[in-house]
């Protein structure tokens, strides 16, 4: 167990590597979805306001900072799927949720926001 918990986070280091080298290869002036993350943690975010983001950085709609008065508030996180890749931003799981929430709620306004990333 030991020897193969080595060679997982030997590979995985391996493989971080390769990645960041390849991420500052990229010249991020040709409009790529993803910028070099100055969070030393990660390696790539997405690019806010390119590719469908919105200004935060992520595939959704766009939401304020400030929770509005009688809003409940849904957060998504995960990787692609829960990101809605391969999928117009309207008919993501958590959009479709937003709409079928609100839609029965006549009291109080729901927003699911996603905050998803592919690859994460």
């Amino acid at each position: 167990m030991i020897a193969v918990e080595l060679f997982l986070r030997l590979q995985y280091k391996q493989e971080k590597t390769q990645l960041i080298n390849k991420y500052k290869e990229l010249d991020s002036s040709r409009g790529l979805c993803t910028v070099k993350s100055t969070d030393s943690r990660l390696i790539y975010e997405l690019a806010p306001g390119k590719c469908g983001h919105n200004s935060h950085g992520y595939f959704d709609l766009e939401y304020t900072y400030e929770k509005p008065e009688n809003t409940y508030r849904i957060v998504v996180i995960g990787d692609s799927v829960a990101q809605g890749q391969g999928v117009r931003k309207r008919r993501t799981f958590s959009n479709v949720l937003e709409w079928i929430l609100n839609s029965k709620s006549k009291n109080k306004k729901f927003e699911v926001i996603t905050i998803a990333v592919s690859g994460y």
